[in-house]
């Protein structure tokens, strides 16, 4: 489902002058298809970056965080720069990454700024992130309820400028209703 999404998403991109970011894992990097798609990107000028889904020094929020601050990142975020290495990208041009959830907090923004990192997150106000919610349960979002959200938001703000929209890409068998068919009606929109 994540190449579908994928495959999808870039061929959108290529109608449009749009460029967009891609935070991907490591274990999504070790995915040959996913290397390839990591090259396609990189070609037509859009940012990748790092997704922290098992950076486990992230994943501490104790009060002496401070005191455990190192510039030297742990071996795994090294491993995950190191992959992204090999695409020909240069330390210096991978300075954002995504947190988890649970890793959404100030101490995990600090701990990744003593590495030269910056966390972002999606902008508040869409239903963007709603693309991985699976159907039958409370937090399901049709597709068509995603791109509502997103041009009521672009309307009641006077555009989108500054907005981070997070769109994952694998929702696998959780939905048959897949946003990446809507992906280039929004980008056109």
């Amino acid at each position: 489902d994540a190449d579908a999404a994928a495959a999808a998403t870039v061929e959108a991109l290529k109608a449009q002058p749009a460029k967009v970011s891609f935070f991907v894992t490591r274990d999504f990097l070790l995915q040959p298809a996913n290397r390839l798609l990591v090259q396609s990107v990189l070609v037509q000028g859009h940012y990748v970056g790092l997704q922290s889904d098992n950076w486990s020094p992230l994943g501490t929020t104790s009060s002496d965080f401070a005191s455990k601050l190192n510039p030297t990142p742990p071996p795994e975020v090294e491993s995950h720069l190191a992959q992204l290495a090999a695409f020909g990208l240069k330390r210096k041009d991978v300075s954002y990454f995504l947190p988890t959830l649970d890793q959404l907090n100030p101490a995990t923004a600090e701990r990744a700024r003593s590495w030269g990192l910056t966390m972002v997150a999606g902008t508040p106000g869409t239903l963007s992130f709603a693309t991985s919610t699976a159907e039958g349960t409370p937090q399901f979002a049709s597709s068509q309820a995603i791109l509502d959200s997103i041009l009521k938001a672009e309307r009641e703000s006077g555009g989108l400028n500054g907005f981070l929209l997070l769109f994952p890409l694998d929702s696998g068998a959780r939905r048959s209703d897949k946003f990446y068919h809507r992906f280039a009606e929004l980008i056109n929109t």
